[in-house]
């Protein structure tokens, strides 16, 4: 992107800044929106119309620790994070990571085994690519509760999905470090369990925001098709190198009459044990990606809103709730809009004079205006 006229870099949040993935803004909410769903520390959830409380898909139990646990929680304007520790020593237990910038949940785990539930759990069918091929556990055939996952059985791919007969319409995609040696499921309940610590583990929606009906769900008691195994190792490769956290900077070029925005991310750096290959992107708002030349192929056909991206953008075939996901390979995306028209220009239909709270909102804009601190897409300081 060119320099001519462009004004100095400037940072392009502030601490209660929303840009634009959407935000925190300083708030604590008992449950967050994200890409794909509704998410707390343990609960997610997909909010329905006139449901305050959405529709479970997925409730986390109680971390089961050999002892004592404290919980620490941090926030950022993309990433939150519940860090559980040993009160003893500080030793690391395990941490749960739910951001804006991966469509599904994360979850670092100490321990040797991994309980969830749902109401819909006991009607399941459970799917994962074995040795000896594709396997599909479903209720019918679940006498026992629980399988094992060993010698043929074992698993031979890091993935697994868990669809459920009753109204949820979204699929799980479990995606693991390791390979589970055994999984029971009984009632509302299902225990993952492991051959030492579990490791890294992702749960995403199957496919995304897109939801399934009862019908679409019955293809989940055959393998998956070439088009949704394409989808499932795009979410597990990038899994090992999910973005968690964002920077960002700005500048306008007035000889160009752009913005130009710099983003800069941080990634977990993973393996697993089945070879897979990270993908490591730097991922474009979905907001944003409705409007990338070339979108129209994932949203219809798009006027050029005057967005652009510098390199390549890589299409994950993700669908979320806001847009496509679509990003840039690496840890940096550069991209340039137009400048707002008007922006340098306030609307004031009435001047208020003589009012001293008026008269030092008017300095205030008067400042901004002259020298721009806040933030292009949006600040509520």
């Amino acid at each position: 992107m060119g320099a001519m006229g462009a004004g100095p870099w400037r940072d392009g949040m502030s601490a209660t800044s929303a840009g634009r993935f959407g935000g925190y803004r300083g708030m604590r909410m008992p449950e967050q929106g994200y890409l794909c769903w509704s998410a707390s520390e343990t609960r997610i959830a997909a909010h329905e119309k006139d449901d305050q409380r959405g529709l479970v898909i997925f409730d986390y139990l109680n971390p089961r620790f050999a002892g004592p646990a404290t919980v620490r929680e941090e926030a950022d304007w993309t990433t939150q994070r519940w860090i559980y520790t040993n009160p003893a020593d500080g030793s690391l237990l395990g941490q749960t990571i739910h951001t804006l910038l991966f469509p599904g949940a994360l979850f670092e785990w100490r321990g040797s085994r991994f309980d969830w539930w749902n109401y819909d759990l006991a009607g399941a069918n459970v799917g994962y690519p074995s040795r000896a091929g594709y396997r599909v556990i479903g209720p019918g055939e679940c006498k026992y509760p629980t399988f094992e996952a060993t010698g043929d059985k074992a698993f031979a791919g890091p993935w697994m999905i868990v669809g459920e007969t009753g109204e949820n319409p979204f699929p799980l995609l479990f995606l693991f470090e390791k390979p589970p040696v055994r999984v029971t499921t009984i009632s509302r309940s299902q225990s993952i369990e492991f051959d030492g610590p579990a490791g890294w583990i992702a749960v995403c929606p199957l496919t995304g925001a897109d939801r399934w009906s009862r019908e679409q769900k019955k293809r989940l008691n055959s393998p998956p098709d070439e088009k949704l195994l394409a989808t499932i190792e795009t979410l597990a490769r990038l899994k090992l190198a999910a973005p968690v956290k964002c920077t960002e900077r700005f500048r306008v070029d007035l000889g160009r009459d752009v913005v130009e925005v710099e983003q800069t991310f941080e990634h977990l750096e993973l393996s697993d044990a089945f070879g897979t290959k990270p993908l490591k992107i730097a991922p474009m708002s979905p907001w944003l990606a409705v409007a990338c030349p070339g979108a129209k192929d994932l949203v219809g056909q798009v006027p050029d809103l005057g967005l652009r991206v510098e390199g390549e953008v890589i299409d994950t075939g993700i669908a979320t709730l806001w847009g496509p996901y679509l990003g840039a390979p690496g840890s940096v995306l550069r991209y340039s809009m137009k400048r707002s028209w008007g922006m340098n220009q306030t609307i004031a239909p009435v001047r208020v004079t003589g009012d001293p709270r008026c008269d030092e909102l008017q300095k205030r804009l008067d400042t901004e205006i002259a020298e721009p601190t806040l933030t292009f897409g949006g600040d509520n300081t």
